[in-house]
């Protein structure tokens, strides 16, 4: 028994690339190996992400491995800091590009055999992803088949019969109030391929029986019921009729149910993080769709109080509540085979003679949960100060900050205990103060594009609106003043990364101060303060300059990705 992976000596033209790629069937799974390295002198932007899939291609059939990603600084700091971007488990993340280009990262996976993997090809699928600058660009580079890769010397021993199934959706669309199925309408020609192929996967198994298809048709809660009732029942039966006449599936094997109307799905979609941002009364939509209200009632409602809602609601949520879901119960036969040896007949050639392996530790991750700040400007000033800023929510644009400044220093020379420890024969007696506190808190919107979701929480370009107020008392030299104070404006700043837990923030605000005003002298050797006038701080400008260092501080966060 023969098994085709290999590929020929070559490269692709991109950033990322795998060479000297092996694969080997042992029993009843498929092991592939490859270095995985940055092209020549390839640089990772700051926003970038580069990722490499090595991906099992049949005739019909495909698997993909687990992705090696390459992250650039920024998509690199939102991972380590909790997110985890487009991975999933067993997913390889890499940060350190220059350890890449001097050591590959020595990528092996094992895959479980299945008999189309007979004649298989292994192909190399990288992407490059830039945000907001450019489309995403995939680059796909095939290295064909070199003849047969190993054999497998062993003695089949026993046949088990396991069950299995396929689940899927399918968006068919239907002209308005109709129940016939136009294959050509629209996206429904790629849509009933995703049943075809499906069904295709289980029949071109020689090992496999198929022994059900369940189809569930739905329809989105917009309109009568009674109509809705009607369309989702026929047009899951329109769906029967056609899969069994051209896709040549028995009658009795196919199986339908139906349900009018959809609310559990679109409270799944009002539950995503997107709908928080399009739908301003998300929560007052969810507390329709959860209460016992008729159907009819509940769509009136949310169609006469939030017509702007609703309106986003038909052009961009309600459509995905028109599906059929389908389950595809198969049964297929598993040999089990008695241990065996594998002979090598043919071994890929190293691209660059012999690379020293690395192997890459596990980076440590934790999830932001405040960020805790002081402002350099006021350090210098001997202001001492301390801010406190919190993300209002994992995928929010929202933050809200609340700041204190407390330089409290007084500094005097009076009759206090020896005078001549204090000052000469006739010297005055004076009293330097430089006294404030203030208190306030800021809402901010960071402003940055997040099209492909890759920036770190609090950092970016941000708007925001703050209030403070406060007392202060500046004296020198025994005259000064003494007052309270208000004080409102708007704030812009821009946040970049230093490293996984720490930031530099740069940000300044512009609005209206007033409060009262006392101005004074001491008198009697400093010992009483006489009010010379009382008047009024009235003033509009700027109020603010930060360059701020900021501390990320939050929980340690586990990963079960690869490194």
């Amino acid at each position: 028994m023969c098994l085709f992976l290999g590929m020929t000596q070559a490269r692709a033209q991109t950033a990322i690339t795998a060479y000297d790629v092996k694969a080997e069937r042992a029993e009843d799974s498929v092991r592939i190996q490859a270095d995985v390295a940055l092209s020549g002198n390839a640089k990772v932007a700051t926003d970038c992400i580069l990722s490499l899939t090595l991906r099992i291609v049949g005739q019909r059939d495909s698997v993909d491995l687990p992705t090696v990603y390459v992250l650039g600084r920024l998509p690199y700091y939102r991972y380590a800091r909790g997110r985890n971007l487009v991975t999933t488990t067993g997913d390889v993340i890499i940060r350190d590009k220059t350890m890449l280009r001097h050591t590959p990262y020595h990528y092996t996976r094992c895959v479980a055999y299945q008999p189309w993997m007979e004649r298989a090809v292994v192909k190399v699928v990288t992407t490059e992803r830039v945000c907001c600058t450019s489309h995403d660009r995939d680059v796909v580079h095939e290295f064909e088949g070199v003849g047969p890769n190993m054999v497998l010397k062993s003695n089949e021993t026993t046949v088990d019969t396991i069950r299995g199934a396929i689940s899927g959706t399918a968006y068919i669309i239907f002209p308005l109030d109709t129940i016939t199925i136009h294959p050509e309408y629209l996206q429904n020609r790629e849509q009933l391929g995703k049943i075809l192929a499906s069904l295709d996967s289980v029949r071109r198994d020689t090992t496999a029986t198929l022994k059900q298809l369940t189809i569930k048709g739905y329809a989105s809660p917009e309109g009568k019921y009674d109509h809705n009732d009607y369309l989702a029942r026929e047009r899951t039966a329109s769906l029967k009729e056609f899969i069994t006449k051209n896709f040549d599936v028995p009658r009795e094997l196919i199986k339908t149910d139906y349900e009018a109307e959809d609310w559990a799905g679109l409270r799944n979609l009002l539950m995503q993080p997107n709908a928080a941002r399009e739908l301003p009364h998300r929560k007052e939509l969810l507390e329709f769709v959860d209460s016992d209200l008729d159907p009819d009632e509940k769509e009136l409602l949310m169609r006469t109080r939030y017509p702007e809602d609703f309106q986003v609601l038909l052009d961009h949520y309600l459509p995905y509540l028109r599906h059929s879901d389908y389950t595809i119960d198969y049964t297929w036969k598993k040999t089990v085979y008695t241990p065996g040896r594998v002979d090598t007949l043919y071994q890929m050639p190293t691209a660059t003679g012999d690379v020293p392996k690395f192997s890459y530790p596990r980076e440590k991750r934790f999830q932001p949960i405040f960020a805790l700040k002081t402002n350099l400007l006021f350090d210098l000033a001997l202001a001492l100060n301390f801010e406190v800023e919190a993300q209002l929510g994992p995928d929010s644009r929202w933050s809200v900050m609340v700041e204190d400044w407390f330089p409290w220093y007084l500094y005097r020379r009076d009759f206090l205990g020896d005078t001549n420890k204090y000052r000469r024969p006739g010297e005055k007696a004076y009293k330097n103060a430089y006294e404030i506190w203030a208190i306030g808190t800021e809402l901010r919107y960071w402003l940055t594009p997040r099209c492909l979701d890759i920036r770190p929480a609090l950092t970016g370009s941000f708007v925001g609106a703050y209030v403070a107020s406060g007392k202060y008392d500046w004296e020198w030299d025994s005259t000064g003043d003494q007052g309270e104070f208000i004080s409102f404006g708007l704030t812009y700043g821009h946040s970049w990364v230093l490293s996984r837990h720490w930031n530099f923030e740069f940000s300044a605000s512009a609005g209206y101060v007033r409060g009262p005003r006392r101005h004074y002298n001491g008198m009697f050797d400093n010992s009483r303060l006489i009010w010379q006038y009382t008047g009024h701080i009235s003033y509009i400008g700027p109020t603010k300059l930060k360059l701020s260092l900021v501390w990320l501080l939050g929980p340690k966060k586990k990963t079960n990705h690869a490194k």
